[in-house]
């Protein structure tokens, strides 16, 4: 089986919702690691329990690097260690994933899935962290790539029931300013057609929107169809510049990191429209809205 961090994956997940629903997409945790923002993760866990309690219908989506672990270079290099340092650093590692499941108790079955980051652990056993949570809380243990298709099943019957497409990956690119963030976003959004680019790694949250264009309809019914996709960078719970604190943003006199994660608000609404046969009809459309 290909290794996680350079894996593809594709599935599909049933939802039925009424008239909306929401992805939250939530990565680059590094769960207990040194800088750790820890008031920020309990503010986000308070709002999120809130509003599942309230009825919502909320949907997560892991994006990678749950916990401090190890890069690809110090994996390979712990393929050398002992068995006995390996069944410590298992115990260690369990005890984190587990205390992190115990956060997101409220998150049960509400996993689209978890993207495979660059800062993994592989236990004795074979299993990843992607694994291991996607076992305690459900969802597809998924590679550091996956495409994802919604189907989305509305209440009112077959007939009002669409597809929405996301294209998720762990993350690559960055850069310093606000909007090279997006860059490699973009440059996925050109061969993936998707409705929704999520990308992570980048410790920002930052958002856009390209329109697809192509033809529809017949005879001297021509006409112009956009089809909007959503760019999204997908945020991080670690902090970066900390007093008395090594970090990569502060060697490199980077931007402070953006703390928590955004929302994608998916809606269903209603607009007529002429169709092949010149009359006009009402159509159901999927509206998407990205909140930082």
């Amino acid at each position: 089986m290909p290794s996680a961090e350079s894996r593809c994956d594709v599935i599909g997940v049933d939802i039925d919702f009424y008239k909306s629903f929401v992805i939250v997409p939530v990565g680059d945790v590094h769960y207990n690691a040194p800088m750790f923002a820890k008031d920020a993760w309990n503010q986000w866990r308070a709002k999120w329990r809130a509003r599942i309690k309230a009825g919502e219908n909320v949907w997560f989506l892991g994006m990678g690097d749950y916990l401090e672990t190890l890069s690809g270079s110090e994996r390979k290099a712990m393929q050398a260690v002992h068995e006995s340092t390996q069944e410590w650093m298992d115990e260690h590692i369990s005890k984190d994933v587990s205390a992190l499941a115990k956060d997101l108790d409220f998150t049960q079955g509400r996993w689209l899935g978890w993207i495979t980051g660059n800062h993994e652990y592989v236990t004795g056993d074979g299993f990843t962290t992607a694994e291991l949570l996607a076992r305690a809380l459900g969802g597809s243990a998924l590679g550091v790539e996956a495409w994802i298709r919604l189907h989305l099943r509305h209440t009112k019957g077959a007939s009002l029931m669409r597809n929405f497409d996301i294209y998720a990956h762990h993350g690559v690119g960055g850069g310093v300013l606000a909007g090279s963030t997006l860059n490699a976003i973009e440059k996925a959004a050109q061969w993936a057609n998707v409705d929704l680019v999520l990308m992570g790694h980048h410790h920002a949250i930052a958002t856009s929107i390209i329109e697809r264009v192509s033809i529809s309809g017949a005879g001297e019914n021509l006409r112009l169809k956009a089809r909007p996709v959503r760019l999204c960078r997908t945020g991080s719970f670690l902090k970066s510049h900390e007093p008395g604190r090594n970090s990569y943003a502060t060697r490199r006199a980077l931007r402070p990191a953006t703390l928590g994660s955004p929302e994608v608000g998916v809606r269903l609404y209603v607009q007529s429209e002429k169709c092949d046969d010149g009359k006009y009809r009402n159509n159901y459309h999927l509206m998407t809205e990205v909140t930082m």
